[in-house]
Order: C-alpha cells, then structure tokens, then sequence
C-alpha cells in the first residue's frame, strides 16, 4: 500500500467533524500490494500513485455484502482520512470519498490496512492503491468485519451476560470470571482495558437459560470516563435518587430499579450507574424486558394477534418511566442514557409508556425509516433495540451497526448500537 499526499481540501473542518460514521459504514479493507507488484526488482516499493484512478469507494464497496473488487488490486483511489489506528494488530486509517455517488446501496468509507502507526492525518487527501480484502477476524464464530468498530469513548451495556460456570444449575450467581475473560478477549483483539460494573442477581430470579443467571453489565474505558461507585447496590435493594439540582446522585451505583416490583417476576432488573464524563454526571440504565415469548405471530391467522407478553412489559417501562421522573424531579437537566433490548417496538404501547410526559425520548425514530430496524424475524425487520436520552441530552449521535440481523452467519441475533453524545 502506498498513499501520496494530494493538495488538501477546502473542507477539512467539515469532514473532520462530520465523517465519524464512515468508520462504522466500512466494510472492506485495502492491504499492501504484494512486492512482486512492485515494478522492477523484488525488494523495491510499489510507486506511489500521482493520479485519480478509475474506481472510487463507492465501486470497491459495492451494492451487495462482498465487495465486486475482492481480491483484486486497485490504484489511484482517492480519499480524505477520517480517523486512525494506531494500536492493536490492525493499524491503519479510516477514509472517505467527499464526492459521493447518488445509490443509498454503496458506501463511501473503507479502512485502510499499514500493518504499522499510519503516517497520514485527519483531513489528509490521499491516493491510495492497495489489495481489497475482506477481512474476517473469526470467520468460523460468525463474525463481520470489526476493525473499524473500536471501543466507545464512554460506556457499554451489556445484556445476558452468564454466571461463572453458565447453565450449570449450582446456586452460583458470580459472574466476574466471565467478565474478566470477555475483557481479556476485547483487549487482545486491540481495544481498551474496560472496567466494569454489575450487580448479581438472585439465583434463578431473573429469567433466561436455567442455572445462567444472566445480568446487564456496564463496561466503561477509564481513560475516557469514570465510574462513580457508591455502595449498597444489591439484587433486592431499590436504587433511590438523593440531593437536588447539581448535587442529584443515586443512592447506589451501580443500582437496580425497584428490584422486588412484580414487573420484574422472572425477569432482568434494570442496572444504573452514575458515570462521570468530563465533569459532568451521566445516569446510563441497562435493559432487558421481557421478551415476546408466547405471543401470536404478526401475520397469524388470528388478527389483531394476541400479544400477551406485552402486560408484563407495559409494567417494566411504566416503572423504569417513574424512576426517570424522579431523577428528572430532582434535577431538570440530569443527563440519563437509557439503553438496552427492550423486545419491543419503537410505536409500542411499551415504548410510549416508557416515553411519558416527555422524560426520554427514542432515537432509532431519527434515523431513516429504512434504517430503523435491530433485528429480523421471519422476515420482519424490527426494531427491539432502543437508545433513549433525557432532554438535556441534546446532542446525541445515532446509529445502528447493521453486522448481524440480516445475515446468515452472526455473531448475535441483534445488531449494535452506538451513540455519542455531548454532556
């Protein structure tokens, strides 16, 4: 791979600040040419490109999963770089093509593959010519391409996350020997070194696979954000709001919602933490209601279907609602952070329940409607993944990775989700 720098762009600022979604859009990924493509000798360089050549992003990418160019070596490609990475075994950087075409089916971001620290910068213009490559970290686990998905600058809610020996049905309710292995996993594969914070459940009280346990978990980057830690925390205490105003805190952190409300019978509790994040407070809840088990199929032969799953669900955002208020009583600007699988639609009765008065709003309802989907049942793409900020969230940048839901071959049967916000 070489790249030869262009003149830059009247606009950089632009694209420095508006191109972040690009990483996560990439799919594909330009390696070095092989020596034997160097002209001349074996051991020289490939020449770096001085011209525009015929293919653009947007004809490596492609309009189906795999890139029409796979395997092939391109040159000339122009683009403007909008992030880098310099860490891990994957080092390379993020570009952009800043003349679009007009088909939504394309992307124009691709990651470029160095091997080591790039030496371009953000807002670079470059010629890049390289091998495209599909790149799959863990083909046999499923998994898309993930090195333009690096760790998130606050937090990460985790849900179904298992005891220490997972279904077997012993009474153990620990889950930190899980935890420390996902970590140790995220970490060799070039992220961050997350902490995390949890509260274990009671055993068998909580639903899902008998004997697993499983619980929301907060991983967080300490480098970027901390954990306000404030103890007495457990599975059947009441999280409480204290103070007012700026001095509005948790009674514990991390806590859990009205643990011992019926709402919750077999069902995950609701885990709020309090982070703090360039000097302002930051309330995240984690979430996973009740799932759709035992409901009639959308397109069963008896219409309106019978959706009986949905009264339990109804209760878990009418209650989650109120706790929302209360920390919103206390302090009319408390920036909280609702996230999480709420196995439930964005025009829901659940959702507007959980909606009331204004307290959060969904961000998935800002995306285009052909973006508006986590997941797919037979069929049915639908959204039961949600996203949802207080008012004083103003800024909040949304989106869907779309990596699992379509596809044949997952690494999860729900897409990620991802936001960034502005305390």
């Amino acid at each position: 791979m070489t790249t030869a720098p262009a003149p830059r762009p009247r606009r950089v600022a632009l694209l420095r600040t508006a191109l972040l979604p690009a990483a996560l859009a990439a799919s594909l990924v330009l390696v070095p040419l092989p020596v034997a493509h160097a002209a001349g000798a074996a051991t020289a360089a490939p020449p770096a490109p001085t011209e525009v050549g015929p293919l653009r992003i947007h004809d490596i990418q492609g309009t189906t999963r795999t890139s029409p160019q796979a395997g092939k070596p391109v040159t000339g490609v122009p683009g403007i770089v909008t992030g880098l990475r310099t860490y891990g075994s994957s080092k390379g950087f993020w570009m952009q093509d800043p003349n679009p075409d007009a088909d939504p089916a394309t992307s124009e971001g691709i990651f470029v593959f160095t091997g080591a620290a790039p030496t371009v910068k953000v807002g670079d213009s470059v010629l890049v010519s390289g091998k495209v490559t599909e790149y799959y970290p863990n083909y046999s686990g499923g998994s898309q391409s993930v090195t333009e998905l690096s760790g998130p600058a606050v937090t990460v809610a985790l849900e179904e996350i298992q005891d220490d020996n997972g279904a077997k049905n012993d009474g153990t309710v620990d889950a930190s020997q899980t935890v420390a292995k996902f970590l140790a996993a995220i970490k060799a594969a070039g992220g961050p070194a997350y902490e995390w914070r949890s509260v274990d459940p009671q055993d068998g009280k909580d639903g899902g696979e008998p004997g697993g346990n499983i619980r929301q978990v907060f991983l967080f980057n300490p480098q970027r954000v901390s954990f306000t830690d404030i103890p007495g925390g457990n599975a059947t205490t009441a999280v409480g709001v204290t103070g007012t105003g700026a001095a509005t805190a948790l009674t514990a952190s991390p806590g859990r919602i009205e643990p011992t409300d019926e709402a919750w019978t077999n069902s995950r509790k609701p885990l709020v933490g309090q982070f703090s994040f360039r000097g302002q407070k930051v309330f995240v809840i984690a979430n996973h209601f009740n799932s759709k088990g035992g409901d009639q199929g959308i397109d069963s032969r008896f219409q309106a279907p019978t959706r009986s799953s949905e009264v339990q669900r109804i209760k878990q955002a009418t209650v989650e609602q109120a706790f929302v208020a209360k920390l919103l009583a206390a302090d009319k600007e408390a920036r909280i952070v609702s996230v999480g699988d709420y196995n439930d639609y964005q025009f829901s009765p659940a959702l507007a329940a959980l909606t009331k008065d204004g307290v959060l709003r969904d961000l998935v309802n800002e995306l285009p409607e052909t973006e508006q989907y986590s997941y797919v049942y037979q069929g049915n793409s639908q959204v039961l993944d949600h996203i949802l900020v207080s008012p004083e969230v103003g800024y909040a940048k949304y989106d869907v990775v779309h990596i699992n839901a379509e596809f044949a071959e997952q690494a999860s049967d729900h897409d990620p989700q991802v936001v960034r916000i502005k305390p």
